[in-house]
């Protein structure tokens, strides 16, 4: 990212970004409700919600904010690697109903798509911006937009009020916000990210299970852990090859 520039007044604009992009969700929504009388279920309104606010976001972040977001991949077959692993750790522990696998898959990209243009848009570059002199912009970037995508999971509440649970995906969110702010740096595109939040929550969906729900027995704490850990093995990994000496990655 060394060689992008942010334009003037980025840290507003960025605001701005977000608040409009839910503007235009909303109207998008209440448009489409209207126009055709449809009595959407709770999910389908929820996913239509996100995309429009998703789409808002990556019109506003390419056109008005200029940061690229889906450059030329680089790396490609390690990055798939790693999408693979990361998208593998749901599998462990979940027994999978291919039942509910078409609004699973919907669901999947939906919340995919909307939070990895959240927290891996328009708020990481500006965090890079801010980045302190005495840090690496890349751990400080990976480090902070991993907590805020950790704390965008504290809305999970409203679906599951226990505070523990809550805090628990919490710790977990963020630190596969880590790897996946890791991954988006290294490979230069958005696309891999989105891929492995997807596939992720699509597995979670099959299972069942909420993300906002993990059992506190031995074997689901166990693979919460693996969890936990893998992903942040991947990002501080990520992390070193982008904080190399004359490193060939400039965004």
């Amino acid at each position: 990212m060394k060689n992008w520039q942010a334009v003037a007044h980025f840290g507003v604009k960025v605001l701005a970004t977000y608040f409009l992009g839910f503007i235009v969700a909303c109207i998008a929504m209440t448009t489409i409700t209207i126009a055709g009388q449809l009595h959407l279920k709770d999910n389908v309104s929820d996913d239509v919600l996100m995309l429009g606010f998703a789409l808002a976001l990556l019109a506003l972040s390419h056109w008005w904010l200029h940061i690229p977001l889906f450059k030329r991949p680089q790396h490609v077959k390690s990055a798939t690697l790693i999408v693979v692993i990361m998208i593998a750790l749901n599998l462990v522990d979940n027994e999978l109903h291919w039942g509910m696998f078409p609004t699973a898959l919907l669901d999947g990209l939906c919340i995919g798509l909307v939070e990895e243009l959240m927290c891996r848009g328009p708020i990481l570059f500006w965090l890079w911006t801010k980045a302190p002199r005495r840090w690496s912009p890349y751990w400080w970037t990976a480090i902070t937009s991993g907590i805020a995508f950790g704390l965008l999971h504290l809305t999970n509440y409203s679906v599951n009020p226990d505070w523990t649970q809550v805090l628990i995906q919490v710790g977990y969110a963020a630190a596969m916000g880590f790897a996946a702010a890791g991954l988006f740096m290294y490979t230069q595109n958005l696309s891999f990210t989105i891929i492995m939040h997807a596939g992720f929550d699509t597995l979670a969906g099959l299972s069942g299970y909420s993300n906002s729900y993990v059992g506190m027995n031995f074997q689901d704490i166990a693979s919460l852990l693996l969890m936990v850990i893998v992903d942040l093995v991947i990002g501080i990994w990520l992390m070193k090859q982008l904080s190399r000496e004359n490193h060939e990655l400039r965004f």
